[in-house]
């Protein structure tokens, strides 16, 4: 099978319902699965990304085909990540959701994980095009990752769940693969000044993209990605002058 480029830079900000139980059904067992993120407090006012290990619950391989995703007010992002190390003890991992940001060294084995879904909208479906799937292992160890904002007076107990669609049997041609690229160091803003800062990526093989999108935080004001050809001409991809609802 040929392998497909899903990239995900960004999560749109959403508003998404409080109570997340009541706007997704969990799906039958021979539709795929649901996960809920473990649950931990996010008080007044505070910005907090945390990030969870955990075990898909499936007991053969599985092609996903969508996946939904719901998150209440105040959610920036979510992403699952895949664990690349070679820790199968289940003990030696933290408990729970721990303070982190993109699951970044919580496994000394792993540094930067593996992106199996890109962030999006808290409060959409991502479908993946006719015979296309995402591949998930049996059992497989994951990263669960929601960063969230409590905008309320009062602490938060976010419900953080999603749901996995599998693909019909027979139907998927093409595998996805995620895939991350641009700047996390080097952002260095001078008192009322601005800052550009480039990142570069050699694609090492020919791929279909078939999901593309930035990600900014709040000092952000413009994003934009771009194809460079080999011969030096540039095709704009994707620009966003929003660092909250990115296109």
């Amino acid at each position: 099978m040929r392998t497909l480029a899903l990239i995900g830079l960004a999560l749109l900000v959403a508003v998404a319902p409080a109570d997340a139980r009541r706007h997704l059904k969990r799906p039958r067992p021979r539709q795929g699965f649901q996960m809920k993120v473990g649950r931990y407090t996010v008080q007044p006012g505070e910005d907090l990304e945390v990030c969870e290990y955990r075990r898909l619950p499936i007991k053969k391989p599985m092609d996903v085909q969508a996946f939904t995703l719901r998150m209440p007010i105040g959610a920036h992002h979510f992403a699952m990540w895949g664990y690349g190390g070679k820790i199968t003890d289940d003990s030696q991992f933290p408990k729970g959701p721990v303070e982190n940001v993109g699951c970044q060294g919580v496994a000394k084995d792993d540094i930067f994980p593996q992106l199996l879904i890109p962030t999006q909208s808290p409060n959409a479906r991502l479908r993946f095009p006719e015979g296309v799937a995402l591949r998930l292992e049996a059992h497989q160890q994951v990263w669960l990752n929601p960063h969230m904002k409590n905008f309320r007076d009062r602490p938060m107990v976010p419900d953080v769940r999603f749901n996995f669609y599998r693909a019909k049997k027979g139907s998927v041609k093409h595998y996805a693969e995620a895939l991350t690229f641009g700047t996390m160091a080097g952002i260095h803003i001078p008192p009322g000044g601005d800052q550009t800062v480039t990142a570069e990526w050699t694609v090492p093989i020919d791929l279909t993209i078939i999901h593309l999108a930035t990600h900014q935080h709040r000092l952000g004001t413009d994003a934009f990605i771009e194809v460079v050809a080999p011969d030096g001409s540039r095709e704009k991809l994707v620009e966003s002058h929003d660092w909250e609802h990115p296109e």
